[in-house]
């Protein structure tokens, strides 16, 4: 009974304290004066804010990997707006975008190796943000679902394409028959396809940067907030099997196959 009370009481605050934020937003700040350095601005996510916190009045430091994108974006952005070279992997590269902030500027499943990365980047993130609390500087971490950008519109190609993009190593331990059924379910499959718009995850990046009083945490769209975040909140073992029978399929790799036989 106890607990029941407790955990009506807190989805009450709760529900209570979302109402107010929304009918009640924190005021933003004002963007005269206010430099904004984002990275990855070539494509998706960092090109749109770039743009959008441009059209704000923001002086956008804005860096593009590929060096043929540094004309086609400035024609877009203000003559506030700097674009320039930076690859992240480059040390080069990133004491040269240190140079440039610092001089004028201050004055005024199949998917380990992504998942882990991100992992890594939103541990990073919460320490960062604890760090520098004394300083009353703010880290907010985004976490978006599937969003239509250039990388999920790209990711199933023809299976001719998809299966010449394999090194022969790999075509030979998976096997053409396991490749197949698995580019079939990557075509097929639903959350991709329903991919959402990514002005969303530019309007959550556009209140962290701008508002007085940015989130910890963003979770962008109807995937995020009602079907990832739920999901992450069960029993491991349930979404385990969960996520596994979406994943399994009838035909056996080559190189299990292989082995059965020896």
């Amino acid at each position: 009974m106890v607990a029941c009370f407790l955990l009506s009481t807190a989805i009450i605050l709760y529900v209570g304290y979302r109402l107010y934020r929304h009918f009640v937003p924190t005021p933003n700040i004002d963007p005269k004066g206010k430099y904004v350095l984002i990275s990855g601005c070539d494509t998706g996510f960092g090109n749109r804010l770039a743009l959008e916190l441009d059209k704000h009045g923001f002086n956008v430091l804005a860096g593009v990997y590929s060096t043929d994108n540094v004309t086609s974006l400035k024609d877009k952005l203000s003559s506030r707006a700097t674009v320039f070279r930076l690859d992240i992997t480059k040390q080069e590269d990133i004491d040269a975008a240190l140079e440039l902030v610092q001089t004028g500027y201050l004055a005024g499943p199949g998917m380990a190796s992504y998942c882990a990365s991100k992992y890594a980047f939103e541990a990073f993130s919460d320490c960062l943000r604890r760090e520098m609390i004394p300083w009353n500087l703010r880290v907010s971490i985004i976490e978006p679902g599937f969003m239509r950008t250039p990388i999920i519109e790209n990711l199933v190609k023809p299976f001719p394409e998809f299966l010449g993009a394999l090194s022969n190593d790999a075509q030979q331990r998976w096997g053409e028959p396991y490749i197949k059924s698995y580019h079939t379910k990557l075509d097929n499959k639903e959350l991709t396809k329903r991919a959402e718009d990514p002005i969303k995850v530019v309007q959550a990046l556009q209140h962290a940067v701008m508002n007085t009083a940015p989130e910890i945490r963003y979770r962008p769209g109807i995937q995020s907030s009602l079907i990832f975040f739920p999901l992450s909140m069960l029993p491991a073992a349930f979404v385990d099997y969960l996520l596994g029978n979406m994943r399994s399929s009838d035909i056996i790799p080559a190189s299990v196959q292989s082995q059965i036989r020896d």
